[in-house]
């Protein structure tokens, strides 16, 4: 997406984790390189490398003068990743019920609020309805991006 944006060509190089991107980013072998906040926050920190922008439609509140995507005249790479929970088709209401309002209390507790932004995620807490239509654009946006490379759906 990134590229196709941009105008530019890249050569993308696969890794098998976070750890050894970094070795080699840090080396100067690798001069560009998406990464979650998670894994970047630390390096960052350190000053072992720069955040140039956020991948997403908007700042975080966790890095407040990094700028987006758009911002740096990139537009149409905002990407937001997501963790949840998810249950089986036809589950009971109920327990949907039950267990988003204890997610929604774990999330609201300030220990994991905490811990949460030390490892640079801003955790949110989406209701089942809104957590289902967070599933579906993601969907879209990659149905659409891959679409745009030539990629078919089978």
């Amino acid at each position: 997406m990134f590229a196709r944006q941009a105008g530019i060509d890249m050569v993308h190089v696969p890794y098998k984790g976070a750890n050894d991107v970094a070795k080699d980013f840090i080396a100067g072998r690798v001069h560009l390189q998406f990464a979650s906040s998670s894994a970047a926050v630390a390096l960052a920190k350190s000053g072992e490398i720069r955040m140039v922008a956020a991948v997403a439609p908007k700042r975080s509140g966790l890095f407040p003068d990094l700028p987006t995507m758009s911002e740096q005249g990139i537009a149409g790479v905002d990407i937001e990743s997501w963790i949840g929970f998810v249950g089986p088709a036809g589950m009971d209401p109920k327990a949907t019920a039950r267990l988003s309002e204890a997610i929604s209390q774990v999330l609201a507790m300030p220990k994991v609020r905490d811990d949460f932004r030390t490892g640079g995620v801003e955790a949110r807490w989406l209701g089942p309805q809104d957590f289902g239509r967070a599933i579906r654009n993601s969907y879209e946006l990659w149905e659409k991006a891959l679409a745009g490379i030539g990629f078919q759906k089978e």
